[in-house]
């Protein structure tokens, strides 16, 4: 037994050299066995590696296997294949079984179990511990090294608890895909098949601790293992260790591969070093083989002459940058006479997956996407969670559509149009009322359409009421939910449809989207298997089941084989394998892309990672780590191309946002000096290959207004004669030529998209004054911006709204008097609620680093800022806080407006009730009459409004009498401290600093009931006396009667607003109110078109009082 490694640079050949050394080898010992390990996703390639290298093309004594292949290969032989292995699906209904039975221990975990996709990440955890070899026992150590970091302490302890918990229930019956191979290591010298073989490990990186030790076992019971690693032949492998070095990945292999083999009395044999001296990838290529010797080495080499097979190229967008790349790959394969399977793409960011499909696919590039689907958001899973749904919430408007309009649930789209026309015209909701016949006509409806409605009702009712009436239930155990839904999808014959559409993608040419299709159905009745297996005999409700499916269907990946050999590869840097690849274009080199931004690291954050790793408590590499790992990941990838290179980058992302160029520009900017940055030239009528890039290239030039260039006519008459183009380029003519004239979408389309209520909320109404096009976005298509992974200010905002809504409750309830509350009881209060809204919140997110870390911090002083002023405001008054988060509805004309107010403060006095309300605002607030005029900042108004008309109610007979309406600010103000001033004087510059924002009644008595202290300017209202005793000019304060002019303003104001709304206005309109615009932070500018260089704001009119 011996082991051997074959080493050599990227390209040299070390996999063709033991390929055919194991080939020629097995052709002269044909009763012998060869085994090529390779990771997982590489097993497929290097079978068909095999057998195109083989003189016979077939290898009867060659196994290409994974490690996970190989354990389940030797489980089986051995007679220890009666285990169940529980795939990752598997771990996650386990998992969240445990965690319910758990509950109550998890003081952290606990609260977040239920959100989608947070059970995976506990799932990834307790995987790590298993490949890594902590136990629960060694996690108590973890804990008692997290010493005084209290949530770090908590967490292990809830992972523990888990983890614990879910070895148990594995028992000696089930084992999981990270368990397997320790099973392996166990029966590793049982197998007949693995004794005295050859095995050859090819392809890795590193290898984690389980899988060291079954290369431990493997090389101890073979005949011989050889290992290839890649690293410069010019290195020292056994050389010490740094983790910048660009080869430290395959230094650590060898070295740790060599100490276990010798642990076990594995012989080393001398390596066999590849210097590329006969052949390598890069022979016709200098430019290309001093990428390969010099990259990231160090050192001051330069490549002397201009490089002609490496190109660096920048671009004004992404899109720019995927579009050109897909013309360069046409012109190479037209021109140059490569092959599609020849050509590869690399994507610094996922993101660019779905754009590089959309936009190869419209230039007719065959392409393979190396990356698995996720089954959560294929057509059919989406159809099966809109069925429960439906279910789950009674058959609301939303769910019976979003069901109907799935595509599998045997509703024509003609007939949902016809069946949601009535629901919304006559307000069907409710799973009664769809198994009722329906005899109310809706406007001009004739009886011919009636029966045509209750003949699609009742088909749509007809097949899903059975099932609905059982998953609904609550006694139903999960083996008969997933019998009925199996039933149910027969019914619909789902399988036939699912069939169908696999053929019509095989039809046109999409073969990937066809293998979807064909393996969706197989792999979701596996999952429902699963549950019937592991958990069938539970009784729980239709809200878990369907959040047991979510979390089932958020593992379930819908693995695609490539289904042709000319296909250009599309993939990423770590999982992609490329083979004989003449050509890589790097798309998306970008900082926070290469290298990669460091991850959040799930669970336990970098931050808690590496204070474990310095307490000598290490798990996988942490995010610095793999910072430098990445740069091998860089070179491995930039050195496949054998002939050319090309690398690009945008300028902004596909949101428009900013972006820099990777760090990696310069690195080749320095390698090559002579090595042009090109950008993209404007594109010339010679170089359009296709025909949608000559739409593309009109397109742009019609936009610039080039619409009578003489090079321009016969493009366009061609393109109006044009079957396949004339509707698409007719759209595109009369919006670039004619514009797009239309601002209303009618009163009728306005009614069925927002509904007949005419209810609104004070934001709605805002958002329609501040442009009406932006309004019609939000809430008619109901468009939203995507979920990103962060803490913004806006978290920061509501966290600070909960906990000051809060203390004001602990106040309340707790029977303590605001005039009389002791420091020490407002700072354990503060504290209190700090807390409490902070375990509420997602404390992954939330303490993921050190930047968030010191939010929290700054939100706790915050906090005791905002409720030390709030107290200290209600002491200089009369006015007690009576109503908290005071819900209200009210009319307004035809308009009914609703909404809730953070705070009703009110004093009485005899027959009179004075009223003021207070809006907490964690940004900047100033109260503007001028915004107010024109609808935007109608909050405050109203608040007050439906303040009076609440106490109204509570206090009939009284006169109920406006004292103000008020931001109250929740900032944090710098103070200019002098070296005279002491604590008093600081808290004074504070207390005015958190002065209230808004209006008073100009009343002096009322003014002082609100601050008894006010003598010429109040430290908390926005007021001033003269020195004859009335109110300053610069003071915010109007007459008792001027409120009641604001009162019938603001009702006249909303009535009118929400008029324009149902009249179906949709202009596009935003104001400009000096340097600030609608536009300024409008999620959907990028929508709209508006260009201030093209068209004009809207000027806000100015008001004054009558």
């Amino acid at each position: 037994m011996s082991l051997q490694f074959i080493l050599g640079n990227s390209g040299f050949g070390k996999t063709t050299y033991i390929y055919n050394k194991i080939i020629k080898e097995s052709m002269e010992h044909p009763e012998m066995r060869y085994y090529c390990l390779v990771p997982e996703q590489f097993t497929l390639q290097t079978q068909r590696d095999f057998v195109l290298m083989h003189p016979r093309k077939g290898i009867l004594n060659i196994d290409v296997l994974s490690f996970q292949r190989l354990a389940y290969h030797v489980l089986d032989e051995v007679g220890e294949g009666g285990r169940m292995i529980l795939e990752e699906t598997g771990k996650n209904i386990v998992l969240r079984k445990l965690a319910k039975e758990h509950e109550e221990e998890l003081k952290v975990l606990g609260r977040n179990l239920k959100k989608l996709g947070y059970i995976s990440e506990v799932k990834s955890l307790i995987s790590e511990l298993t490949q890594y070899q902590i136990t629960p026992e060694m996690l108590e150590e973890m804990i008692e090294k997290a010493g005084n970091r209290e949530l770090l302490s908590r967490k292990l302890k809830d992972v523990q608890v888990l983890y614990r918990a879910f070895l148990d229930y594995m028992g000696k019956e089930y084992m999981t895909s990270d368990q397997v191979l320790q099973v392996l290591n166990e029966v590793l010298e049982r197998s007949e098949k693995l004794k005295d073989s050859i095995i050859v490990l090819d392809g890795f990186t590193a290898f984690n601790p389980v899988q060291l030790h079954l290369v431990q076992g493997l090389a101890k019971i073979a005949k011989k293992v050889y290992v290839t690693v890649t690293i410069d032949s010019r290195e020292e492998p056994y050389s010490i260790l740094q983790k910048t070095e660009l080869f430290y990945l395959s230094k650590k292999l060898i070295q740790s591969v060599t100490a276990a083999a010798k642990e076990v009395g594995v012989q080393i044999e001398a390596p066999i070093i590849l210097e590329g001296k006969e052949h390598h990838r890069f022979e016709q290529c200098e430019d290309l083989l001093f990428l390969e010797q010099h990259l990231f080495r160090g050192g001051k080499a330069a490549f002397a002459q201009k490089p002609q097979n490496i190109h660096i190229k920048e671009y004004r967008t992404a899109m720019e940058e995927i579009s050109d790349a897909a013309v360069q790959i046409r012109r190479l394969v037209r021109a140059s006479g490569y092959r599609y399977g020849e050509i590869a793409v690399v994507l610094g960011n996922m993101e660019y997956q779905e754009h590089v499909s959309r936009v190869f696919s419209r230039f007719d590039i065959p392409a393979f996407i190396d990356e698995k689907s996720n089954a959560l958001s294929h057509p059919f899973v989406e159809f099966l969670r809109a069925f429960l749904k439906m279910i789950e919430e009674n058959f609301s408007y939303e769910t019976v559509f979003r069901y109907l309009r799935s595509g599998f649930s045997g509703i024509s789209t003609e007939e949902a149009d016809i069946l949601e026309n009535y629901c919304l015209a006559l307000g069907i909701r409710g799973l009664k009322k769809y198994s009722e016949k329906w005899i109310r006509f809706s406007k001009n409806m004739t009886d011919a359409e009636l029966q045509i409605v209750n003949e699609i009702r009742v088909k749509f009712y007809d097949s899903v009421k059975d099932a609905a009436l059982i998953l609904k239930s609550k006694n139903e155990t999960i083996t008969r939910k997933c019998t009925v839904i199996y039933e149910f999808l027969e019914k619909l014959e789902v399988e036939k449809q699912l069939s169908i559409k696999e053929e019509e993608f095989l039809d046109a040419g999409d073969a990937v989207m066809a293998k979807e299709y064909h393996q969706i159905f197989r792999v979701s009745m596996e999952l429902l298997e699963k549950y019937v297996e592991l958990l069938g005999e539970e009784i729980i409700s239709l809200e878990e089941f369907s959040e047991l499916l979510d979390a089932g269907f958020a593992e379930v990946k819908v693995g695609v084989i490539p289904p042709g050999s000319d296909r250009v590869v599309v993939g990423d840097m770590e999982r992609t394998r490329l083979k004989d690849v003449k050509i890589v274009f790097l798309l998306g080199m970008n900082e926070g892309n290469i290298p990669k931004s460091l991850s959040g690291g799930g669970i336990l954050s970098q931050m808690e990672r590496e204070y474990l790793e310095e307490q000598q408590a290490s798990l996988a590499p942490t995010a610095k780590e793999q910072v430098y790992l990445q740069k091998f990941y860089i070179y491995y990838v930039l050195t496949k191309a054998s002939e050319q290179l090309y690398l690009s980058y945008p300028a902004t992302d596909f949101h428009g946002a900013a972006l820099r160029p990777s760090y990696l520009k310069e690195v080749f900017r320095k390698l090559y000096p002579a090595l042009e940055v090109m950008s993209k030239q404007p594109e010339s009528m010679e170089n359009i290959e296709l025909e949608v890039q000559g739409l593309d290239y009109l397109t742009e030039k019609l936009s610039a207004e080039e619409k009578d260039a003489e090079e321009l006519r016969q493009m366009i008459a061609w393109y109006e004669k044009s079957p396949k183009f004339q509707i698409h380029f007719e759209k595109l003519w009369k919006q670039l030529l004619k514009g797009d004239a239309e601002t209303t979408i009618g009163a009728a389309v306005a009614k069925a998209m927002y509904g007949e209520g005419n209810t609104y909320s004070v934001t709605r109404l805002e958002k329609y004054a501040s442009c009406a096009y932006a309004h019609f976005l939000q809430y008619g298509l109901r468009l939203k911006e995507r979920e990103v992974y962060e803490f913004a200010a806006v978290d920061m905002g509501n966290l600070l709204h909960s906990a000051v809504e809060l203390f004001a409750r602990k106040v309340d309830k707790g029977s303590y008097d605001w005039f009389a509350l002791e420091d020490k009881i407002r700072e354990k209060l503060a504290e209190e609620c700090v807390e409490e809204v902070i375990t509420d919140y997602r404390n992954t997110l939330l303490f993921d680093s050190s930047r968030n870390e010191y939010m929290i911090a700054r939100m706790r002083r915050l906090v005791k800022r905002a409720v030390w002023a709030m107290t200290e405001q209600i002491k200089k008054g009369v006015f007690v806080p009576e109503k908290l988060e005071a819900p209200f509805y009210i009319k307004e004309g035809n308009v009914s407006l609703h909404g809730r107010i953070d705070r009703i403060d009110t004093y009485q006095e005899d027959d009179k009730v004075y009223v003021r309300v207070m809006d907490y605002k964690s940004g900047t607030a100033s109260f503007d009459l001028t915004a107010l005029y024109n609808g935007l900042q109608l909050q405050l108004a109203v608040y007050l409004n439906a303040a009076v008309a609440l106490e109204k109610k509570d206090h009939a007979g009284k006169k109920i009498i406006p004292a103000g309406l008020f931001y109250f600010p929740m900032k944090d103000p710098m103070i200019s401290s002098e070296a005279d001033m002491d604590d008093s004087n600081v808290e004074d510059a504070l207390f005015k600093e958190l002065a209230l924002e808004g209006v008073c009644n100009a009343d002096s008595d009322i003014i002082h009931y609100m601050d008894k202290d006010c003598d010429t300017k109040s430290k908390m209202l926005p007021v001033s006396f003269n020195k004859d005793g009335s109110l300053s000019k610069t003071s915010k304060a109007v007459s008792t009667e001027q409120f009641g002019q604001l009162e019938e303003f603001v009702k006249q104001k909303t009535a009118s607003l929400g008029a324009e709304i149902m009249e179906g206005k949709i202009s596009v309109n935003p104001y400009e109110s000096g340097q600030k615009t609608a536009c300024d932070y409008c999620a959907y500018k990028g929508i709209c078109g508006f260009s201030p260089k093209e068209s004009s704001f809207r000027k806000l009119e100015k008001f004054q009082w009558e």
